[in-house]
């Protein structure tokens, strides 16, 4: 591998994943480097269970990767099979992020844990690995999504530690705001200008985590147009407000309301925040 590193991974390990005659290395490999790959002697075994011989040089499985992929459109996704190297991780349910027709503009990824019921759910839509530590000042994210139907949020999450395969739960994940729509709008929101630089390192991924159950309910949520661009500045301060909360009501004259709470999240700011 460049730089002399090396990955060892036992044939029984999450990232070996073995299908009928296939297997799969679910693994991040970085943008723009040479990579090769090595297997042991009797590692596997055909279906006649003949020993494979192995492969010990560094050249009959040689391969270098090109430019990493920072847009996805999900136009070529297809029920079953989510393109883009984005992947779903169900931790508890039978509702999973799939492919739809009703994306924002052609296909999108979609999830509804309502099935006769809301029904218990923890689903996970994972991105590929990004590189985001050279040729980034600032990067920041941007997605279109919708919501419909009373249901918890969706979160957006971060790890520079997650392995690409495993139970998501193994790995350490910063919630980032995700600028989300509101609840019940049905309408397709951009959230553009995420800043990720706090994660500059060249072994990020994204997730977008799904909830749901009898006692919070099950909306349906949809996602498009992924894309992670740079910018040469930091993205302006910004306020993300919800006051549904308040509403007063009538009052009679000499009396006092009580109080109401309402709910605010600021996002890049440099300095202090003043309520008045």
């Amino acid at each position: 591998v460049t730089a002399g590193t090396q990955q060892v991974f036992p044939v029984d390990s999450a990232a070996v994943i073995i299908s009928n005659n296939t297997l799969t290395l679910a693994v991040a490999l970085q943008p723009q480097h040479n990579y090769y790959i090595t297997l042991d002697d009797g590692a596997i075994l055909d279906l006649s269970d003949n020993v494979f011989a192995g492969i010990s040089d560094n050249s009959t499985w040689a391969f270098a990767t090109g430019t990493q992929q920072l847009s996805f459109d999900f136009n070529t996704c297809m029920t079953g099979s989510i393109t883009g190297g984005f992947k779903q991780y169900s931790v508890t349910g039978a509702q999973k992020w799939d492919c739809t027709t009703f994306g924002q503009n052609g296909n999108g990824v979609q999830i509804n844990g309502y099935s006769g019921g809301p029904i218990e759910n923890e689903d996970w839509l994972i991105s590929p690995a990004f590189d985001l530590s050279s040729g980034f000042d600032y990067p920041l994210l941007d997605f279109a999504s919708r919501t419909a139907f009373s249901g918890p949020t969706l979160q957006l999450m971060v790890s520079t530690n997650y392995d690409g395969a495993s139970n998501p739960h193994t790995a350490t994940w910063t919630p980032v705001n995700g600028r989300f729509p509101a609840l019940l709008s049905d309408t397709w929101t951009v959230s553009d200008s995420i800043n990720l630089a706090a994660f500059k390192q060249p072994n990020v991924y994204i997730a977008f985590v799904y909830t749901s159950s009898p006692a919070i309910g099950a909306a349906r949520w949809t996602l498009d147009d992924v894309h992670i661009t740079n910018s040469p500045v930091a993205p302006k301060p910004s306020l993300d407000l919800n006051t549904s909360s308040i509403d007063f009501d009538y009052v009679p004259a000499g009396q006092q309301s009580a109080p109401l709470p309402f709910t605010f999240q600021a996002n890049d700011f440099i300095d202090s925040l003043i309520l008045v």
